[in-house]
C-alpha cells in the first residue's frame, strides 16, 4: 500500500480474557488457556509487523481496560441480600438503580451500578 495512503492509526480490540475470566474466575485454567492463546496472537501480529517494509516504524502499544484478582468465598457478600426491592426506581439496560425514599420521580439517585449478581467483598 502506498504510504500515502496507509492508515496512521489502528485499533485493535480482544474482548477476551475479561469474558472467560469473569465466568471461571481469573486464575481457572480455561482463562489460562485464553490468555495463552491471546499472547500467540499477539506474538504473530508482531511477527507480522516485523517483516513489513516500514515495521521498524510501527509502534504497537497494548493496553488493558482493568485487571482482575481472585475472591475468597468467605469473603463474599451478596448484595441481593441487602439491597431492598423497593429501592429500584426502574431498570435500563438491565442497571437497577436507587433512589433514596420518597416518591422515585423526586428522589435523588444515590446508585446507577447494576446490582443484580453483583459482590463485593470484605476486607
Amino acid at each position: 500500500m502506498p504510504l500515502d495512503e496507509r492508515p496512521g492509526l489502528i485499533f485493535l480490540y480482544f474482548d477476551e480474557p475479561d469474558g472467560i475470566a469473569r465466568s471461571y474466575g481469573p486464575e481457572h485454567q480455561e482463562t489460562g488457556d485464553v490468555v495463552n492463546y491471546l499472547d500467540s496472537v499477539l506474538g504473530y501480529l508482531r511477527s507480522e509487523i516485523a517483516e513489513l517494509e516500514c515495521g521498524e516504524l510501527v509502534n504497537l502499544i497494548v493496553l488493558s481496560d482493568h485487571g482482575m484478582g481472585p475472591i475468597s468465598p468467605d469473603k463474599y457478600v451478596n448484595l441481593e441480600e441487602h439491597l431492598k426491592e423497593e429501592w429500584t426506581v426502574s431498570v435500563v439496560g438491565g442497571s437497577q438503580r436507587m433512589a433514596k425514599g420518597g416518591d422515585p420521580r423526586t428522589a435523588s439517585l444515590w446508585h446507577q451500578r447494576p446490582f443484580s449478581g453483583y459482590c463485593c467483598g470484605r476486607r
